[in-house]
């Protein structure tokens, strides 16, 4: 019994593919761009003085533990999506585009023929014509809720840019884009036997946009921890706490709540921003203000922010399951974020939970940890072992049930 796993991107390094390989049970997988193929064996040949962030970033489309002739991609594909996506006018344009891509990948996927496999599993926007398709065929069908649903996503950054006008360029988007795209969500939904999330928070977020919870399964990640993790001893103990935040920098992250806390504790705290920028003049320079903002950085210079920081700080308002939370893990740093981020700390234990958009909570837990720094190495060491809860072969435990159960429905049937 095996099952085909689709996924435009690299969903934390292509976490599910290769979980479902481990498990044994993958037939193939489908995906957009594949460095594996013959196109990046050739990129390989360039210098690696020569190479560029992007072109680094296609060459790390791989996964050195999933066979590449258990891959089938289209570059093609790829390629036009990216294309078309810079070459959008609005925002409107640009979520046609990102609907049509997955609308387009599916159809490749099908025109395939899924090699034999008893079942799917699809990506949030991604799946919904294969959904269907595998349905009609007797299959089990699975999808990956990778964030909160669309419209739920909306309604909060509506709400933000209320809050915090000149600090983002609004997405005007047209009410029937926002509905097309929500639709597919639900379609999707309507066509899964399990729907998976990698937090609570999505799951509930899906419960209060009228999804079908009940079918929902809830599997936290798994990462790539480094094989060796921060030294928490050469961390200072004394001096001015150091709090950093990685993430685009923009209002769905929370950005002006780190600009907010790092004004009132001007002075006192060092906060450093890490990250591609997407705010306007006046909410950057209120952010540059109080933070050291570095701006973007190559992937392989981001642990050397973790590294310099004491406490992560990542007051999202809407994720899946924050990459940046595994990684601040394995770096032994305490975090500080919303339940929103979806996050896989424990309050009190790794780090602390706070209310989205909550200044005083996030005030107030950074001057905790800045003046008990037993506490703050203790949640250190706690954070440190907590990534052996999240790794690649413990994803792939939770992940077994879910998927032998959809399984073993096809022999029953």
């Amino acid at each position: 019994m095996t099952i085909a796993v689709t996924r435009m991107g690299a969903l934390f390094h292509y976490a599910i593919p290769r979980a479902v390989h481990r498990l044994g049970l993958l037939g193939r997988f489908y995906t957009d761009l594949w460095s594996g193929k013959s196109w990046g064996k050739l990129l390989e040949a360039i210098p690696a003085g020569l190479r560029t962030d992007s072109l680094k970033r296609l060459l790390g489309r791989h996964a050195e533990d999933l066979p590449s002739d258990l891959v089938t991609e289209f570059p093609t594909l790829a390629f036009s999506y990216g294309f078309k996506r810079r070459r959008a006018r609005s925002a409107n344009e640009e979520l046609r585009v990102h609907i049509n891509a997955g609308r387009r990948f599916c159809e490749h996927i099908i025109g395939h023929g899924l090699r034999g496999c008893d079942g799917v599993y699809t990506t949030n926007s991604q799946g919904l014509e294969l959904l269907v398709y595998a349905r009609q065929r007797g299959m089990r069908t699975l999808s990956e809720q990778t964030i909160a649903p669309y419209a739920f996503e909306r309604a909060l950054l509506a709400e933000e840019q209320s809050r915090f006008p000149g600090w983002e360029e609004p997405m005007e988007l047209a009410r029937e884009a926002v509905e097309a795209f929500a639709a597919r969500e639900r379609q999707e939904w309507a066509h899964c036997d399990r729907i998976l999330c990698g937090s609570d928070f999505v799951r509930d977020a899906i419960r209060s946009v009228g999804g079908p919870a009940e079918r929902c399964a809830v599997v936290p990640y798994g990462f790539d921890f480094p094989n060796q993790k921060s030294e928490i001893g050469n961390r200072k103990s004394g001096g001015r706490l150091r709090v950093l935040t990685v993430g685009t920098v923009c209002l769905r992250k929370g950005m002006p709540y780190v600009a907010q806390a790092a004004e009132t504790l001007r002075g006192q705290m060092t906060f450093r921003v890490v990250g591609p920028n997407r705010l306007l003049y006046a909410g950057l320079e209120r952010l540059r203000s109080v933070v050291e903002f570095v701006g973007a950085v190559p992937r392989s210079e981001v642990g050397a922010h973790f590294q310099w920081a004491d406490v992560f700080l990542f007051p999202s308002l809407c994720e899946g399951s924050a990459t940046v939370c595994y990684e601040a893990l394995a770096a032994g740093l305490p975090v500080i974020c919303t339940a929103n981020t979806g996050s896989v700390i424990r309050d009190g234990m790794e780090g602390f939970l706070v209310p989205i958009c909550d200044v005083a909570a996030i005030v107030a837990r950074l001057r905790q940890l800045d003046g008990d720094r037993r506490l703050l190495a203790a949640m250190s060491e706690a954070a440190l072992a907590r990534c052996d809860f999240f790794s690649m072969k413990a994803y792939a435990d939770r992940l077994k049930p879910v998927l032998t159960g959809a399984l073993t429905a096809v022999i029953e049937q």
